[in-house]
């Protein structure tokens, strides 16, 4: 569910609109009390982060090989192997600007200043190029779904 609501402020942002419903400044300012609600925010910054740090390290080294069964064609192995970095990454990137979002939220206690991914895109569409920042993470998020298509076809039991 949170993949489908990611791709679909993707899909907004690249073309122009603007998502609506609750967003993670709303949820921020619900919890966000003077010291629980604080170092809550703050915590779940931390774990996204790390989350993110790890998806990382999964894109860069490909651990997830070793999850793949014996005997795949070399396509079959490098079309999986392939979108599951790229897929990692962009998860990796997405996920620290959206806890590090979260953690200056705590830090500052400004629930204005939280952003969920939708945030996490418009900073990727406002760096440089933008729009072909947006849709290379567009392209990782997608290949990120079609890996997990081919790991449930190529997985060791």
């Amino acid at each position: 569910m949170a993949y489908a609501l990611l791709a679909y402020g993707t899909a907004s942002l690249l073309f122009g609109r603007s998502g609506g419903g609750m967003g993670l400044e709303d949820l921020a300012a619900t919890v966000l009390t003077p010291r629980v609600g604080r170092w809550f925010v703050g915590l779940v910054g931390a774990i996204v982060m790390t989350a993110g740090l790890f998806q990382l390290k999964l894109g860069i080294t490909a651990g997830f090989r070793k999850s793949l069964r014996r005997g795949l064609s070399s396509a079959e192995r490098i079309v999986t192997v392939v979108s599951g970095r790229v897929g990692y990454l962009t998860l990796g990137v997405l996920s620290l600007l959206v806890g590090y979002s979260l953690v200056q939220v705590a830090v500052q206690y400004d629930p204005s200043e939280a952003g969920g991914w939708e945030e996490a895109l418009w900073v990727i569409s406002g760096l440089g190029e933008g729009r072909w920042l947006l849709g290379a993470a567009s392209i990782g998020l997608v290949l990120y779904g079609l890996y997990f298509v081919l790991l449930v076809r190529y997985r060791a039991l």
